[in-house]
């Protein structure tokens, strides 16, 4: 028989029992000792220099004792990260796959971490490097798997905790892949028109949605969010934010993913808007099609009439301040009326010519918008200056006095009539659908006629159209 212990042998000594035995019972029991996992061990391998050793789309069985350390910023508390880790040192991040659930309740963002590397692999899923327990091949694809949960602990140390990481500001333009897994800050981003006010993932699907984010140069950038996210169903907000996120690659495309609704928050200041001149714009083309750089933009009044039609419903005449002129094609129909200021997001646009006539080529009507009113003066000029000095009249208002429009064809303004005045002649075009297309042109010497300077045909004729019928002044 076990020896008792000398507090309940007095109890009994003294009569302490029966009814009173419950007193001699200790109730409150020591709490067992905590055990501090924590070490501070020092790495032998920067993660820069672990991921040089990667080449992308294979894999790398880790074989050296070598130990990296780093601090994780991205763990699975609010479901939009599932399995992972994302940790990074002065040098950079990697993604460290665990097939474990509940990593943030031993390894919450701001818990430094080392890690052994013997054992583990290194490879990427479409150049996002991510280390793990194995791997397995899947056709052309090498898929890296997580450190089985039993295991983890053999290779990942914790160190210090509550360790504050500074999100490393940058631009969507600077990013690259040697920021992947790192927490950055983009500052002045919005959601793209078509993606604000609407839920940042499919939760009754379960599947992850991207949507876009732009800043003030007009760079994109994906933000892409799990559908098992516990903030998914909420809604994007408008307007210019600061964005704290993972940065992650798919292939080419750039990805941000959130952490949680805290990521979001007010920005530092607005954007200042650079914009460019219409001449500007038009001296980039280098003769065949090319491609606008992000952060072009530029404004200019709308000179062209979609009233009367004389143009195709998916383009526009825009004069500038510095009184040069441009054709705006956009992808569908707009709806710019005559006079309207337009501020137009260039960046990625494509810059060309069709039959002689320089344009901005397929523009979506997302990258335009209405800013104000305003008027152009059309340049008084003779035909004969006109065509000296073509280039750089194309696509601008002009009026030229004392001209007679003839033709030889017909009588009426349908298809190329020709305008003349005492320095020469120049045609004048209409299309069909134009709404003055079928009246009878004036034959009779006019005061002065006013019209939009452009180019086209098989031959590239140099010509002239007038918007609608008071154009004409007698």
């Amino acid at each position: 028989m076990k020896k008792l212990g000398i507090f309940f042998k007095l109890c009994i000594a003294f009569g302490l029992i029966g009814g009173l035995v419950n007193s001699c019972v200790k109730k409150d029991f020591d709490a067992p000792p905590f055990v501090d996992e924590r070490q501070d061990i020092n790495p032998t391998l920067t993660i820069r220099a672990l991921k040089s050793m990667h080449t992308i789309g294979t894999y790398k069985a880790l074989t050296s004792d070598d130990i990296i350390r780093g601090t994780v910023v991205g763990d699975d508390a609010s479901g939009n990260i599932f399995k992972t880790l994302h940790i990074q040192d002065e040098t950079g991040g990697i993604e460290v796959k665990i097939n474990a659930v509940s990593l943030f309740n031993f390894y919450p963002a701001g818990t430094t971490i080392a890690i052994k590397l013997k054992g583990l692999y290194m490879g990427d899923y479409n150049g996002q490097i991510q280390l793990g327990g194995s791997y397995e091949v899947s056709g052309t694809r090498i898929n890296i798997n997580g450190i089985e949960e039993a295991l983890y602990k053999n290779y990942i140390v914790r160190a210090k905790t509550d360790i504050p990481v500074t999100p490393l500001a940058i631009s969507i333009s600077q990013l690259n892949t040697g920021h992947t897994s790192m927490l950055v800050e983009l500052n002045n981003v919005n959601f793209i028109n078509s993606d604000v006010n609407v839920v940042f993932a499919d939760v009754p699907g379960k599947n992850s949605l991207n949507r876009t984010l732009e800043d003030c140069a007009g760079a994109q950038i994906v933000m892409r969010t799990s559908g098992y996210s516990s903030f998914g169903d909420a809604l994007t907000p408008a307007g210019k934010k600061k964005i704290v996120a993972i940065f992650t690659v798919f292939g080419t495309t750039k990805q941000l993913v959130l952490r949680d609704l805290t990521d979001i928050k007010a920005p530092d200041g607005q954007c200042v808007v650079t914009l460019d001149k219409v001449g500007d714009i038009r001296a980039l083309f280098s003769g065949s099609a090319t491609t606008l750089p992000a952060g072009k933009k530029m404004r200019g009044i709308v000179i062209t009439d979609k009233v009367g039609s004389n143009i195709t419903n998916k383009n526009i005449a825009i004069q500038g301040d510095d009184g040069k002129g441009i054709i705006v094609r956009f992808s569908a129909t707009n709806t710019f009326d005559l006079g309207d200021e337009v501020e137009f997001d260039l960046g990625g646009a494509e810059l060309s010519e069709f039959n002689g006539l320089l344009q901005i080529n397929n523009l979506p009507l997302s990258k335009a918008s209405k800013k104000g009113t305003g008027t152009i003066t059309p340049k008084e000029i003779t035909i004969g200056a006109l065509l000296a000095d073509f280039e750089n009249h194309e696509s601008t208002l002009v009026a030229i006095k004392n001209v007679t429009i003839s033709s030889t064809s017909g009588t009426t303004f349908n298809g190329t009539t020709k305008l003349t005045d005492a320095s020469g002649s120049i045609d004048h075009y209409t299309t069909s659908f134009a709404t003055f297309s079928g009246t009878t042109f004036p034959t009779a010497q006019q005061g002065k006629i006013v019209g939009v300077v452009g180019q086209g045909g098989s031959t590239q004729a140099k010509q002239l159209s007038i918007r609608n019928l008071s154009d004409i002044q007698p």
